[in-house]
């Protein structure tokens, strides 16, 4: 039966402000929209051809889908062209495409559809479909051929990583590749790191991260072109380069190659995103962006104009929207656990959500579903087993099997499930009201790539460092709130999400509700450490939390009733970097050299400068090879991670000119509390991981920090001059010195210490005796899960073996030595300092050799 319902307004479609298309919508399911969707749409209604980027911050779960659908649909009308919504992975497609249907919006994800091509109906895809060097709408590939009037890119704080991976290749070091590789660049990481290298080549594991040198990488640009050419040319869509090779052959001699134990990996300083002519090219790009809007990273990654833009009377006018207020949040109560009580276990947090399974959501009255998100494989299986969690399992792009699809529609759904634990699942995924009442921040994400890590290494402890991992926590405490009628509980577990809670200058770096629900979170956790039973104070204040307390509510929604949006301008410096790029992508490298310069020079932090002064020298290396080595060598001064220059001369450190007691008074000096003086003795200790999950570079720092903590002068020679130096060295004050290497990611049938681990201990114990100035006494320390050698392992004489078992106990103690400092304000005394060093046997002489198994 013919149905005149079922065809369009003629008017409906010339409408294009998009809250009287929402009014026009006849077949949504919404009554009408909220008003920060009004406001937001309003304003980029207002100002939509002021320039053509705007970057919009809505609260999680403030419907900001819905508004980047109608902006799309608003463009599609006005501009007559085909509008494209990216989001990070298949799901986001899926929920888009809901959304979509119960908007009454026309959307499809079929690139192909004729819908789409003829401007009838908007395209949702990953952001992979657009960003790779084989895309559909390159040019000459696809009917549209780059004509796009509006690209929105939904969920853009994820969506920045994807980019920068799909403008990388990671060689696996199974890959032929990677083999290739490092014989072409054999001698010239040999001058980086002589040890890592040998590791490298022996396949030994352990090494996170060894830099190719500028100079390497330019004078053998042909041969890497030739070599990434040879197999991509040959591949299939299953190989690394397939999708990424062509984005980045134009310009080898701007790539960075970076070598791990695991892979090899190619990428640009930034992404040339020119090559992505869709996007490049598209009339009106629009940036959606749920908790933390990184302005900078848009820049870098997208190569934006996020500057505010001039009008008709000479003002400027914001392109970053965001409602007027930002009290639109769920509710949540926020409890880094690490600063309650230092005596505090993971197991104790296990037994703790243990017991709160059976709590009641208010909502659906079936027991409370939990989510734990953690860094890694090895801390999944700890819940696995604690509580037992099912893992919840994705692919590189983001993507779950089928089952596990399953397990999220059921919590989504209200459905009472077993704990779902996420592995580095800090972003890009939706647990709304019931589907999470419980989230478990298990530590920082971990990363994967080794250039990365690099980044992560010589950042450190800077504002950048800090600012990524605000960005990392908040972002995973936006998974289980999705809406202003939502709330969660979040527990945040490890030293760095405690330290971001805590201290003042690192909590700023969170958006305001965040930082006043962290705040009130921390008077609960001063409650609960002035109780001798603080597990049991935290329960009770989850259980009130969710039962929704009347108290709880009031306080929450005074605390965050006048939040307001941060302005997130970019940094000059962002500008900069972007620009100085693009200029060196058209060979104009000393336009690129001024423009960075002047960029690095906006910088405070030391740090900063010198990691950024090694992508200065990248460009200097392309016209003046001189300057290029002058400048690695002013970075490395004040950032050993920086890529040694040639005939670069390492400055040996002088002795610790402290005694132990001394040292560790002093380190303390700042603590006000025994919980402080756990943190800094004891509480980053069960990050140190054995095993096939073991990360070289994570647990070298750890054994560098216990040093420090047990008042050694504690360095990482071969990290800092990679120059046949030990893993780690412990000194004290010309008495002795520990010479240390770490196997800690051995993994083998044959359980033995082999001959090169053997050697490589005595090579560092020749390299501190010949010129660095060694001790009176230098003793040979290995961590290592085996304690014997093998038959042609020539250890040095009086090395001491630390297996897993050794190093646990050792943990142990410094664990009861800090408990031990921190009754009664012991660690104000000097003297009760050196009777807990004598009473657990953590003195220089017994620290290792009461544990450690002996090789004559």
């Amino acid at each position: 039966m013919f149905d005149f319902t079922s065809i369009s307004s003629i008017a409906e479609n010339t409408l294009i402000n998009p809250r009287d298309i929402f009014a026009s919508l006849t077949n949504r399911r919404y009554e009408r929209l909220r008003a920060e969707q009004v406001e937001v749409l309003g304003k980029w209604f207002d100002r939509r051809n002021d320039q053509r980027n705007f970057a919009i911050q809505m609260n999680t779960g403030s419907g900001k889908t819905i508004v980047g659908l109608l902006i799309g649909l608003s463009g599609m009308r006005e501009l007559e062209k085909p509008s494209v919504v990216l989001v990070p992975n298949k799901f986001l497609v899926q929920q888009t495409l809901n959304e979509a249907l119960n908007l009454g919006i026309p959307a499809t994800d079929d690139a192909n559809s004729i819908d789409f091509r003829s401007g009838d109906a908007i395209l949702v895809a990953t952001i992979h479909k657009m960003f790779n060097g084989r895309n559909v709408f390159a040019s000459g590939k696809h009917l549209l051929d780059s004509n796009f009037g509006t690209i929105v890119i939904d969920d853009a704080h994820a969506s920045t990583a994807i980019v920068e991976q799909q403008f990388s290749i990671t060689f696996p070091n199974t890959h032929t590749a990677y083999n290739d590789l490092l014989t072409l660049f054999s001698n010239d990481l040999k001058e980086q790191n002589v040890g890592q290298f040998i590791d490298l080549m022996n396949n030994n594991g352990g090494v996170s991260f060894l830099p190719v040198p500028l100079d390497a990488v330019h004078k053998k640009r042909d041969e890497i072109a030739s070599l990434l050419s040879r197999i991509a040319s040959n591949s299939s869509s299953d190989d690394p380069s397939y999708f990424s090779y062509p984005l980045l052959s134009e310009h080898p001699e701007l790539l960075t190659i970076t070598f791990s134990s695991k892979n090899v990996e190619i990428s640009p300083l930034l992404p040339e995103i020119r090559k992505i002519s869709a996007f490049d090219n598209a009339e009106r790009r629009v940036f959606l962006s749920a908790t933390y809007l990184d302005c900078d990273d848009l820049i870098k990654v997208f190569d934006v104009n996020l500057r505010p833009a001039k009008v008709k009377d000479d003002a400027n006018r914001s392109v970053l929207i965001s409602p007027d207020s930002a009290s639109d949040c769920g509710d949540r109560l926020i409890i880094p656990i690490n600063s309650i009580d230092s005596r505090l276990k993971n197991f104790d947090v296990a037994k703790l959500i243990q017991e709160l399974r059976d709590t009641k959501d208010c909502h659906s009255n079936l027991p409370i579903n939990i989510s734990i998100i953690v860094p890694s494989s090895s801390r999944a299986e700890f819940w696995e087993k604690a509580v037992g969690a099912h893992i919840v399992s994705f692919n590189d792009n983001g993507d779950a099997p089928n089952w596990d699809v399953g397990y999220i529609k059921k919590v989504n759904a209200g459905v009472s499930v077993e704990p779902l634990v996420f592995v580095n699942r800090y972003d890009g995924l939706s647990l709304a009201n019931s589907a999470c009442r419980l989230l478990v921040l298990d530590g920082v994400p971990q990363l994967h790539s080794a250039r990365k890590q690099r980044k992560a290494a010589a950042l450190k402890d800077t504002p950048i460092h800090s600012k990524e991992i605000a960005k990392a926590l908040e972002q995973g405490m936006g998974r289980g709130v999705r809406g202003a009628e939502d709330y969660c509980v979040v527990i945040l577990l490890g030293d760095e999400s405690a330290l971001a809670a805590r201290q003042k200058a690192r909590c700023t770096l969170f958006t305001p509700v965040l930082q006043k629900q962290i705040e009130l979170g921390n008077q609960v956790c001063l409650q609960a450490k002035k109780s001798n039973d603080s597990i049991a104070v935290v329960k009770e204040a989850i259980e009130l939390f969710l039962s929704r307390d009347p108290t709880w509510l009031k306080l929450s929604r005074e605390a965050t009733a006048q939040a307001k949006y941060q302005d997130e301008s970019p940094s000059d410096f962002s500008i900069a970097e972007r620009q100085a790029f693009n200029k060196a992508c058209n060979r104009d490298y000393k336009a690129a050299v001024r423009i960075l310069r002047a960029g690095i020079d906006t910088l405070n932090n030391k740090r900063e400068k010198c990691w950024y002064m090694e992508e200065l020298a990248h460009y200097q290396e392309q016209f003046d090879f001189e300057a290029s080595q002058k400048t690695l060598l002013a970075a490395r001064e004040y950032n050993p991670i920086i890529i040694k220059p040639d005939q670069f001369v390492p400055t040996p450190k002088n002795l610790a000119n402290m005694g132990q007691v001394n040292a560790i008074y002093s380190n303390l000096s700042q603590c006000e509390t025994a919980s402080d003086v756990y943190m800094v003795l004891a509480n980053y200790l069960e990050g140190f991981v054995w095993g096939r999950d073991a990360d070289a570079n994570h647990d070298e720092s750890i054994i560098e920090q216990l040093g420090h903590a047990l008042g050694f002068e504690s360095t990482r020679p071969e990290h800092e001059l990679g120059d046949g130096g030990p893993d780690n060295l412990w000194r004290s004050r010309g008495e002795l010195a520990y010479v240390i290497e770490l196997k800690t990611g051995v993994f083998r049938s044959k359980q033995t210490i082999i001959k090169d681990e053997a050697a490589q201990l005595g090579s560092s114990m020749n390299w501190l005796e010949r010129g660095h100035q060694g001790a009176h006494n230098n003793i040979p320390v290995l961590f290592h899960p085996y304690a014997n050698p093998a038959q042609d392992a020539s250890l040095p004489p009086n090395t001491l073996i630390m297996t897993e078992d050794d190093t646990n106990e050792l943990f142990n103690k410094v664990d009861r030595f800090a408990r031990y400092l921190g009754e009664q304000n012991r660690w104000r005394s000097e003297e009760a300092i050196q009777n807990g060093l004598l009473r657990y046997k953590l003195n220089c002489k017994a620290i290792f050799t009461e544990l450690a198994h002996r090789v004559r």
